[in-house]
């Protein structure tokens, strides 16, 4: 039985659950059953896990997805719970997840990934902080999620990027971006 209240039920069997349909992917074992007339109170089939969910575009990525019927989880860092509060209401209820996460854990990471078929890579780096390099804010980071996410055998990778990344630009982030979309297509070709 599938219900928009529990969203993480996995489809079963191809297209005879409900009349519904099972969306096409590659791993059937993390396909959800879509059902409903489409928008906020569906189930869209897809379980997406955004990091960088709390930040500027991470955080209307979440909107877009909930709004679908996407059932989101929002890995964030240990100290920043209160940060993430207000992506619960961007989705029906149980639709976005905030997860606690370490980004130097591997297995932290993978677990963030468990369910989903769709992985998307918000995080960036403007500056130096006294935590974390531009270039390990997005460089190192990019390329450990995407390490986790090609072992899970995650379906779909989005890497957000900028429209400047340049490997020969003046400009440090906009070289570390650039490295970064070149680690994760290493690993992912079909990384997005």
């Amino acid at each position: 039985f599938a219900s928009a209240t529990a969203p993480m039920m996995l489809a079963r069997s191809s297209q005879s659950l409900m009349g519904g349909k099972l969306l096409n992917t590659t791993i059937s074992s993390r396909s959800l059953y879509a059902h409903g007339p489409g928008g906020r109170s569906s189930v869209s089939g897809l379980v997406t896990t955004i990091f960088g969910s709390s930040g500027f575009l991470g955080r209307a990525v979440v909107n877009k997805f909930g709004r679908e019927g996407t059932q989101v989880i929002c890995p964030y860092r240990f100290y920043q719970e209160e940060n993430m509060r207000h992506l619960k209401v961007m989705g029906d209820l149980g639709q976005i997840n905030i997860v606690n996460f370490d980004v130097h854990d591997k297995e932290s990471i993978l677990k963030t990934m468990e369910h989903s078929n769709v992985v998307i890579n918000c995080i960036g780096s403007f500056s130096d902080t006294s935590n974390y390099s531009i270039e390990d804010g997005n460089v190192s980071v990019s390329t450990w999620i995407a390490e986790c996410a090609k072992e899970m055998g995650i379906e779909r990778f989005v890497q957000m990027s900028s429209a400047n990344a340049d490997v020969n630009s003046s400009s440090r982030w906009f070289r570390s971006k650039a490295t970064a979309d070149a680690a994760v297509r290493k690993l992912i070709p079909s990384a997005t």
